[in-house]
């Protein structure tokens, strides 16, 4: 099943601005930023040995479409 941006976002109980990028279906997800393509969304995950947040912004800057995060980021203009 595919679901829009959106629906992911209230079915997580999420919030965030999603603006025009709302309607998007992901092609993929990732917690792993040097696997992301263009059109994923990326899942910061946190562990003992490594903090998925401090890869987030180059996620996106390899294409994710959204980030999950379980605080603010700061990802650039």
């Amino acid at each position: 099943m595919r679901y829009r941006l959106r629906d992911i976002q209230v079915a997580m109980g999420a919030t965030g601005q999603l603006g025009q990028h709302a309607e998007l279906v992901p092609t993929a997800v990732c917690t792993d930023s040097r696997a992301v393509q263009p059109g994923a969304l990326f899942v910061c995950l946190h562990g003992p040995n490594f903090d998925g947040h401090a890869f987030a912004a180059q996620a996106v800057a390899e294409g994710a479409v959204a980030v999950v995060a379980g605080r603010a980021l700061e990802l650039g203009a």
